[in-house]
């Protein structure tokens, strides 16, 4: 029963169950999940940064965060049976999500990448590929310490608005 919110952090590893990290910028960082369950990771902006399972957690949540690029070519790793909704996938690699399985992907864009959503072995609705939030302020190549001066608000018209549920 941990909560991390509202940090500038690098990584974080996990040693028990019922986290909830949310509002935080993951600074090149990865989240270590370790073989422990029940996580709420929300409302984070990974820059970039990956969530790092062991396969074997259960009860994960993955929703409102923007993922701008990839941690050593891979945002999610070696998740089962998560839900992942309403996250952007903002210039990611080809293979951004690797070892994923079982998982319920809704809701999220991807833009900058081949990858499209849900990946093979697991489910999804209403994820958009290859469409462009066209955030109001974040330039296509992010520095990381710069981060909490973008603006993450939709330019009028974006396909991003209104596209996920609460």
């Amino acid at each position: 029963n941990v909560v991390i919110e509202r940090d500038f952090i690098g990584s974080i590893n996990i040693g028990g169950n019922g986290w909830v990290i949310r509002n935080n910028t993951i600074n090149q960082g990865t989240i270590y999940l370790n073989a422990y369950s029940n996580f709420v990771i929300s409302n984070n902006v990974f820059a970039p940064g990956r969530i790092n399972g062991t396969g074997s957690s259960t009860g994960i949540i993955i929703a409102n965060n923007i993922f701008l690029g990839d941690l050593s070519g891979v945002c999610l790793y070696n998740l089962n049976n998560g839900t992942i909704i309403n996250n952007i996938f903002w210039y990611s690699t080809a293979g951004f999500i690797s070892g994923v399985a079982g998982a319920v992907f809704n809701n999220n864009l991807v833009y900058g990448t081949t990858t499209t959503l849900p990946p093979a072995s697991n489910t999804g609705i209403n994820n958009q590929n290859q469409i462009n939030p066209f955030f109001l302020g974040v330039p296509v190549t992010t520095l990381a310490v710069a981060v909490p001066n973008y603006n993450f608000g939709f330019t009028t018209g974006s396909s991003a608005i209104n596209a996920g549920t609460d």
